[in-house]
């Protein structure tokens, strides 16, 4: 899909010339020739049938010039050969509409709101989907912070912070800073159908360009607490691409219900430096790390860090870590959105050991044209944990 939007958006394709996520899929019959490993250097090529529909989109997947997978209509079809695979869309497909930021018709399953008002909301997750455990069989980070973002969505969509009083298509809100902390039996959590996550979202501050919130996870079933994330967000031009202030009656109208609590985000710090010994990892988004804002969403820097820390323990870079990270609990995150990137920029990812610090305090800052986009400063367990049985005998 992202190599068919890169072919959409420039042109090559006929009838498709948007994002071809907006299209609707209606058939994939999948043929998977080879296997391929991380770091290995793909070719993906993808046309049309030139004797079909245009709507027939094909797609060939190679590694060192071996075809390890196909889409697309074949006639000669046997063991040996790439049965074809076909992605058929629609011929005049209709644009899915962009989502209105604060309409209350959000959907989303297994979920229910328990309460919504201006300054706070409660809303329960039931079961955490498949595609959320990573390659270990752990809950991954990146996709803890995306559900996050998913309750504070819900809580936005129905009334939280009256943002819709304020709602303009030229404007957005954008994550500044986030901080994560996590028990460590989150990343221990098991795919399971009778799961409750309860996230309770509060106000902590108004200011004249940003809000300040708290996100509470706790188990619904035992109330204790696995989790929480401070955020500051932005009010944001679209055009611009800068941060604008909020009317000053809605700031006013937002300061009667203030918290005690609203002191995480007060203080300044300086980033680190990038010290000249740090590990170097290259990488470029997709179209499929991006979000409706059209840059790449929060999470998916949290996955590119992540990447870049099992590179690094895996060549022997880090001291202590030399598994693949996935397996050592996240404890925190403390995150800074400096910038933005799309989907084909060219980034550059270091990490290193904080020399002040215990081997399990890791940074990371990710540089788009030599300049500073984002920076995390992050706390994991010791201790790697084994593979997850519950997924690893599916």
């Amino acid at each position: 899909m992202d190599s068919a939007t890169h072919a959409s958006v420039s042109g090559h394709y006929v009838l498709f010339n948007d994002d071809v996520f907006l299209y609707a899929p209606l058939l994939w019959i999948i043929s998977y020739v080879g296997k391929r490993k991380a770091n290995g250097e793909l070719s993906i090529y993808t046309w049309q049938n030139e004797a079909g529909s245009p709507e027939n989109i094909q797609f060939s997947i190679l590694l060192n010039d071996i075809l390890i997978g196909h889409a697309g209509e074949g006639n000669s079809i046997s063991i040996f050969k790439p049965i074809s695979v076909r992605l058929t869309l629609f011929r005049n497909p209709s644009l899915l509409k962009h989502f209105d930021l604060y309409e209350s018709d959000f959907k989303m399953s297994n979920y229910e709101i328990h309460s919504v008002s201006r300054s706070s909301a409660s809303i329960s997750f039931y079961g955490i989907p498949y595609a959320d455990f990573d390659r270990t069989g752990h809950w991954a980070v990146w996709c803890i912070s995306k559900m996050f973002e998913a309750s504070r969505a819900l809580a936005l969509y129905n009334g939280f912070l009256d943002l819709a009083k304020i709602y303009h298509q030229d404007e957005t809100i954008v994550i500044a800073k986030q901080d994560i902390k996590l028990n460590p039996k989150v990343h221990q959590i098991k795919l399971k159908p009778q799961s409750h996550l309860l996230f309770d979202v509060k106000l902590l501050e108004v200011g004249e360009r940003s809000i300040t919130n708290v996100t509470e996870l706790r188990d619904g079933s035992t109330k204790e607490r696995l989790g929480e994330t401070f955020l500051k967000f932005v009010r944001f031009s679209r055009k611009t691409r800068r941060s604008i202030s909020f009317p000053e009656w809605y700031i006013k109208s937002l300061e009667l219900h203030e918290s005690p609590q609203k002191q995480q985000f007060r203080s300044k710090t300086a980033l680190p430096d990038i010290p000249d010994n740090a590990f170097k990892f290259r990488l470029v988004p997709n179209y499929s790390d991006m979000d409706r804002n059209n840059h790449v969403n929060q999470s998916s820097y949290i996955k590119f860090c992540m990447d870049a820390a099992t590179h690094a323990s895996l060549s022997g870079h880090y001291v202590h870590f030399n598994e693949d990270m996935c397996l050592y609990a996240p404890l925190l995150w403390t995150i800074s959105y400096v910038g933005e990137c799309r989907a084909n920029d060219e980034l550059s990812i270091y990490t290193w050991q904080s020399e002040s610090s215990s081997p399990e305090h890791i940074e990371f800052s990710i540089l788009l044209n030599d300049r500073l986009i984002f920076h995390a400063s992050t706390i994991f367990e010791k201790e790697a944990k084994k593979v997850a049985s519950s997924l690893s005998k599916i």
